[in-house]
């Protein structure tokens, strides 16, 4: 079961501006949408724990006890409603300093799939938070 809110493409809806919180339960997923304002990209962002599926159609099972974290670009739905898979990555990965990168890249070759640095300075907040 996947928990998702605020999928759509665009700013948050809410009236506050911040990224689409999601309420977990011990079924759903950790997954959060986070607004890229550089790209005006929204990006869904999930957890993967060791036991769990993960991947390109959840193809793979993460068998470390370090957490993944998964990209997904929402213009392209799946059959899952988490949109098109892009990458993933460890957190503990993520969570290092890297003050001289302007964002993420997630796809090489592709310029349009870069998580620019206040969206990932977000993302990195909210990792901490919960690993």
């Amino acid at each position: 079961m996947f928990l998702v809110i605020d999928c759509t493409p665009g700013p948050p809806k809410s009236s506050d501006a911040s990224d689409a919180a999601v309420p977990l339960n011990s079924r759903a997923r950790v997954v959060k949408v986070f607004y890229d304002e550089d790209s005006n990209l929204s990006w869904i962002v999930r957890m993967a724990f060791q036991g769990e599926s993960y991947g390109l159609r959840d193809m793979l099972t993460h068998d470390k006890s370090d957490p993944i974290i998964e990209f997904y670009e929402p213009r392209f739905e799946d059959d899952r409603g988490l949109g098109s898979y892009i990458s993933s990555y460890y957190v503990k990965t993520l969570l290092k300093d890297y003050p001289d990168i302007p964002g993420l890249g997630l796809a090489g070759g592709r310029p349009e799939l870069v998580i620019h640095r206040p969206c990932l300075d977000r993302i990195k907040k909210w990792l901490q938070t919960i690993c």
